[in-house]
């Protein structure tokens, strides 16, 4: 029990003495009531229960007794004159009569004194145990007997009582807490050793006077420093955490008052434990989360000021770089020029991944839903990654099935940051065959992204560690690839963000597939799918590719058609004959090598529609392929609404979709005025000399204050778009913006933004500023080529 409860406790019982004390008077006029005749005054049963324990109050003992020593004291007096004959012969009988009945008399008087008299009828004066005595018996209509119950009895019961009290004194004396009681006028009634130690006190000096404790502060530590009492801190209860003064110096207790009951309208009863050691803990633990959120803001502000220094150059290195790949070079410097490309992703890919996992770390991880546009995000992935796969011999591929809906609500820039990390390692670790990218859903609202590839695959020991930070697959000095080994750690961790997890399925050397389960939800703008345009259709796909065939044959099937692959050593006459294909896919190696004039292998055979296949930069090839009776061309990695516009005759290819790497030109047939805020001289040059090698006129400032500026005119919007660098001397690219849109005209032009930051919070910054998009550097040339498409309308050639 509480030692509370036990202090209440004990003073009921003190309570319940007093009663019967002040009863004391009418329990001495019940005893002469008894009769000896009354039947429940009774010997006990057996002689054998005085000698079983002697467990019996002193009052009846010292009774018994008393009778017994003067009866036998008697008679031994008396048989000491008889045997001395110090009495005379006729007096003699006399004494011994007389002893007799003297002894008879005293022993009787003893017995009713001691037994009869000190004792109920139900309960002996001996027992053992205690369990073994007879219940009190009551009247048949429920009345209290008045003859039970003595003063002896009224004794007993005052000796046990004291005992009780003295164990439970000592008990709260040696207890640790300070605990001590006041009455309704706040006058001490009792106190322990323990808060006459601490407050210095006697107990003379205390006990019936008024106390309250010197309060110095209430709460924690952060809420209320020493020194500093809040308002009204003596007249408040002493509840909860308190600091108050000692003979000890301040010191903490953790107060509870409780109200004592019968004791009065406003008696209470005070505890009050020490918790000063409790609270110079907390106290070193507040400093110390505080020293880390320091360090965490620190650390953050430390690695966005890096992310925008080491951007800087880098968007130098690699713009010039790409600008000087389009200059006519030896093969010996084109092979430096990659080199240095290379080289320049690479670090480019290391510093994303601390800064994301840096962020992920501080707790940072914001997730923004929003319509997200399927197609587009896999289709990026993959025109992103296809020139480093097609470099390394390798097929990439994407397919999307038909039941999975194009426009869904999620975080798109997670999704991507996911996707493109999978799909990167697929590339960077598969060095024969090629990588596949399935969107594909359960039925329900979770959607399924994989990312199988032909690698190496991965054993048990490396599925186990292939989710921990900075672990690698093979992580011995003569591994063959490099990176930080964070990747997958962010993409688990961003997947978890998303309320999903990604799984992976793997044997060694038969290649991995990694898939990421993510909740969706349907966007009510979604666009609904032609699902069947092949419906009745039977396609031949002949090639010699592993993971395009698969995918094109996987296509042809979802849009409704019958499909099936053919390889370069096949007998496509049996096959026509046995198939009756409707129409031909054929990779242009197959149709006739580069500027061969052997004979067409598909020669004889009829097809409704012929389409060839062919590679980014070959389309100086599809002259040679029209005189061969194919119509038209798909340029891979095949997108699948191309593939079906094509297939089906609905549309022609878009040669602006062919990813030729020799193509820097941004926006073909179109002429903008477009307005570069940028302040550092490289990227200033690299962004310029793309923007005017596609015909463009460019107009450059070095800072926020020119670029409101060039705006001023109120009449006219002199540009059609506006390339705003964020981070700028003076007045940034946000200020300047914001005084652009003050603009009567300033709402009608594009702004967009150029930002080393890539972070969903620096994104939010820029459109909460009136930027309609960003651009992260270092400037890839199609990603500036597409924001310009996405925000510009197609203008009449300047002339």
């Amino acid at each position: 029990m509480h030692p509370i409860r036990s202090h209440i406790t004990a003073g009921r019982r003190r309570i319940a003495f007093e009663s019967l004390r002040q009863n004391r008077q009418s329990l001495l006029r019940a005893k002469f009531a008894m009769k000896a005749t009354d039947p429940h005054c009774r010997p006990p049963a057996t002689f054998n229960r005085w000698f079983a324990g002697w467990r019996t109050p002193p009052s009846r003992r010292t009774a018994a007794f008393a009778a017994l020593a003067v009866g036998l004291a008697a008679l031994a007096l008396a048989g000491v004159l008889i045997l001395t004959e110090a009495l005379p012969d006729h007096i003699g009988p006399f004494a011994t009569v007389l002893a007799t009945g003297l002894l008879a008399t005293v022993g009787l008087f003893g017995l009713w004194r001691g037994w009869i008299v000190g004792a109920p009828a139900n309960e002996p004066m001996l027992t053992w145990p205690p369990s073994q005595a007879t219940p009190k018996e009551s009247k048949p209509d429920g009345e209290a007997d008045p003859g039970v119950g003595t003063l002896e009895q009224v004794k007993d019961q005052n000796w046990e009582l004291v005992q009780i009290l003295e164990r439970y004194r000592e008990l709260l004396d040696h207890h640790r807490d300070v605990i001590y009681r006041v009455d309704s006028e706040g006058r001490i009634t009792f106190a322990n050793d323990t808060f006459l130690t601490v407050f210095g006190l006697r107990r003379g000096d205390i006990e019936g006077s008024p106390f309250e404790p010197k309060i110095t502060a209430r709460g924690t530590p952060l809420e209320s420093a020493p020194g500093t009492p809040s308002d009204g801190a003596d007249a408040a209860p002493l509840d909860g955490d308190i600091l108050v003064e000692t003979a000890q110096g301040p010191r903490w207790f953790d107060w509870e008052t409780i109200p004592i009951y019968g004791g009065g309208h406003d008696a209470q009863q005070i505890v009050g434990r020490d918790v000063t050691e409790r609270k110079a803990a907390e106290k070193l633990l507040a400093d110390a989360r505080q020293q880390a959120e320091s360090a965490n803001a620190a650390k953050s502000k430390f690695l966005a000021t890096m992310s925008h220094e080491i951007r800087t150059p880098l968007n130098g290195i690699l713009g010039m770089t790409g600008l000087l790949g389009a200059t006519p070079l030896t093969p010996e410097q084109k092979t430096y020029s990659r080199a240095i490309a290379t080289s320049g992703q690479s670090l480019l890919a290391l510093i994303n991944d601390i800064l994301d996992f840096s962020k992920i770390e501080a707790g940072h991880l914001d997730i923004v839903n929003g319509p997200v546009d399927l197609t587009a995000i896999v289709q990026d992935v993959v025109e992103l990654l296809a020139p480093k796969a097609h470099d390394k011999g390798l097929e990439i591929a994407w397919r999307i099935a038909p039941d999975v809906p194009q426009r869904v609500i999620t975080d798109d820039q997670r999704v991507r940051q996911v996707l493109l990390n999978l799909a990167g390692n697929a590339v960077k670790f598969t060095d024969t065959g090629g990588v596949v990218i399935d969107i594909e859903r359960d039925g329900g609202d979770m959607l399924h992204l994989s990312v199988t590839d032909t690698g190496p695959g991965l054993s048990d020991t490396e599925r186990a560690i292939i989710f921990q930070e900075f672990e690698q697959g093979d992580g011995s000095l003569a591994r063959q690839h490099g990176g930080t080994g964070l990747g997958l750690t962010i993409s688990q961790k961003v997947a978890h963000a998303l309320g999903g997890w990604i799984r992976v399925e793997s044997d060694v050397g038969k290649g991995a597939t990694f898939t990421v389960d993510i909740p969706i939800r349907v966007s009510k703008d979604n666009v609904v799918r032609c699902h069947k345009p092949l419906l009745g259709q039977r396609v031949l796909i002949a090639s010699d590719t592993v993971v395009e065939a698969a995918v094109l044959r996987a296509l042809a099937t979802d849009f409704g058609g019958a499909a099936d692959i053919a390889r370069g050593d096949s007998d496509f006459t049996t096959i026509a004959e046995v198939f009756h294909p409707t129409i031909l896919i054929a990779d242009a190696d197959l149709v006739a090598p580069v500027d061969s004039k052997a004979p067409d292998r598909f020669a004889g055979l009829e097809f409704n529609r012929k389409i060839s296949l062919i590679k980014p930069g070959e389309k100086k090839r599809v002259e040679a392929l029209s005189a061969r009776g194919f119509q038209s061309y798909l340029v891979r990695p095949v997108r699948p609404d191309s593939f079906w516009r094509v297939v089906t005759g609905k549309d022609a290819p878009d040669y602006a979709a062919s990813h030729d790497d020799d193509e820097l030109a941004v926006v073909s047939g179109q002429s903008l005025r477009i307005l570069l805020a940028e302040d550092n001289d490289i990227n200033a040059l690299l962004a310029q000399t793309l923007l005017t090698r596609s015909g463009h006129s460019v107009t450059l400032v070095k800072n926020g204050e020119d670029a409101v500026r060039a705006l001023a005119n109120p009449k006219d919007t002199p540009f059609d778009l506006i390339l705003m660098d964020v981070h700028m001397p003076g007045k940034d690219g946000l200020a300047a913006t914001r005084d652009i849109r003050a603009l009567p005209h300033g709402g009608a032009v594009p702004i967009i933004a150029l930002t080393a930051n890539a972070f969903p919070e620096d994104r939010r910054a820029c459109q909460a500023a009136g930027m309609n998009d960003h651009l992260t550097k270092p400037l890839e040339p199609r990603a500036l080529a597409r924001m310009i498409e996405r925000w510009c309308a197609p203008t009449e050639p300047a002339g």
